[in-house]
């Protein structure tokens, strides 16, 4: 489970604000009033040049805690760097330092500030922020081949749509749509052969492949959608209750009121957008095939709701259900009942 760093207490507040070739560091001691700037390159020996320059401040690695944007995957390298020697390492969410930010009504941009407000933000919401732990090397595995699965499905689904769109025309092209055909036939090959990798990377490891078996066990949820809960959470390690989880899929939704106005209460504007778009189309299938789903998705519209609140209704209740199986250990059983008299995570009927 990862670590809250409200467990220590840090002499120096490191901010990184980082590019693909370099990072600028902020250096903030609040205890002697003191900043310092450091520019360095993204190699290891500018890492190891960092590491003695906060080793000259006196402080232990564990007194040290690095506060960086997760922003594309340059700042990976860095952190991993880190996390091995010993420091502790908070990745924000660029939207979260972004309306922290605000507070600061400087309205420059440059490196050095960014650095210095990630610094100033670890000092002032350290006990609020989660270290990161970087994850085993199955995460990498897996992660980049469903990214590249799903850009080969993006292009087969291009090549079909362009051959569906020119079938009016008055005239075909035979060399173009022989080409178009071949393209897909390719694709769909390419895609099975990920699928295969995908499964076979699962099954070879304990703790994941265990985790996937549960997954794959619940009526709606296939092999992609169990790799991307895997993938998205950490094996479930970033989310310590099924509240947590679908805060952070976004499926939680979001209440905007003021005084007597109140406005209309949404999701999607935050979280995981793919594992979303992924859940979504395993609800699809778990109201055909799931009878928890398809019985919970029932008595919501029977109750009046629309069918698109009942559907995220039903995701949310879908990824309950994923999280239980995965935290308590368990395969996926439609007939359990629980004290109350209903389904496994029956409940929480609103979206």
């Amino acid at each position: 489970m990862p670590l809250s760093t409200s467990d220590h207490g840090y002499q120096l507040y490191i901010g990184a604000d980082i590019a693909s070739r370099s990072v600028s560091i902020a250096i903030l001691s609040p205890a002697l009033a003191k900043l310092e700037y450091l520019d360095i390159s993204q190699n290891p020996s500018e890492y190891n040049r960092l590491h003695k320059t906060l080793k000259s401040h006196h402080s232990k690695p564990q007194e040290v805690l690095v506060i960086m944007e997760s922003t594309g995957t340059y700042w990976m390298p860095l952190a991993r760097y880190l996390i091995r020697a010993g420091y502790a390492v908070s990745v924000v969410n660029p939207l979260s330092a972004k309306h922290y930010f605000r507070f600061d009504l400087n309205r420059d941009k440059n490196d050095k500030l960014d650095a210095f407000n990630l610094a100033e933000l670890g000092a002032m919401l350290y006990r609020k922020l989660r270290l990161w732990e970087e994850p085993p090397p199955i995460y990498e595995e897996l992660r980049q081949r469903l990214a590249q699965r799903d850009n080969l499905t993006d292009m087969k689904v291009a090549q079909m749509q362009h051959r569906h769109a020119i079938v009016g025309r008055p005239i075909l092209v035979e060399t173009v749509t022989e080409r178009r055909s071949r393209l897909i036939t390719y694709f769909d090959a390419e895609i099975r052969a990920l699928d295969k990798e995908i499964k076979a990377i699962l099954l070879k490891d304990e703790a994941w492949g265990a985790s996937a078996q549960r997954l794959l066990s619940i009526k709606g949820i296939g092999l992609v959608a169990a790799a991307w809960l895997l993938v998205a959470t950490i094996n479930f390690t970033t989310c310590d209750t099924p509240e947590q989880a679908a805060s952070f899929v976004g499926l939680v939704p979001r209440q905007r009121q003021s005084g007597e106005w109140e406005g209309k209460r949404s999701i999607g504007h935050a979280g995981h957008a793919r594992l979303r778009h992924v859940l979504y189309i395993a609800t699809i299938s778990a109201l055909r095939f799931n009878p928890i789903i398809k019985r919970h998705y029932e008595r919501l519209i029977q109750k009046g709701k629309p069918g698109k609140v009942a559907v995220i209704a039903a995701e949310r209740k879908l990824l309950t259900i994923a999280w239980a199986c995965v935290k308590y250990e368990r395969m996926f059983d439609p007939e359990y009942e629980g004290r109350d008299g209903r389904g496994k995570g029956e409940g929480n009927e609103e979206a």
